[in-house]
C-alpha cells in the first residue's frame, strides 16, 4: 500500500460545517449497513446487532445530554 496525500478545503461558516457532519454521518450509515448486509449471519441478528447499535447511539446522546 502506498501512501496517499489528502488535501480538505473544510467549511468556514456554522452552516457548511453542519452539513458536512451530516454528509459524513450519512456516508458512515450507508457503510456500516452495507458492510453488515456482507456479514455471513442469519438476517435475525444482522437487525439484532443494528438495534443495538442504535441503542448504544441513543443512550450515548442521552448521556450528553445529562
Amino acid at each position: 500500500m502506498t501512501d496517499t496525500d489528502v488535501i480538505m478545503i473544510l467549511p468556514e461558516t456554522q452552516p457548511g460545517r453542519t452539513e458536512l457532519q451530516k454528509t459524513l454521518a450519512r456516508f458512515h450509515a450507508e457503510h456500516a449497513c452495507k458492510m453488515i448486509e456482507k456479514m455471513p449471519c442469519p438476517t435475525e441478528q444482522k437487525l439484532e446487532l443494528i438495534n443495538a447499535v442504535l441503542d448504544d447511539i441513543k443512550a450515548e446522546k442521552k448521556a450528553a445530554k445529562t
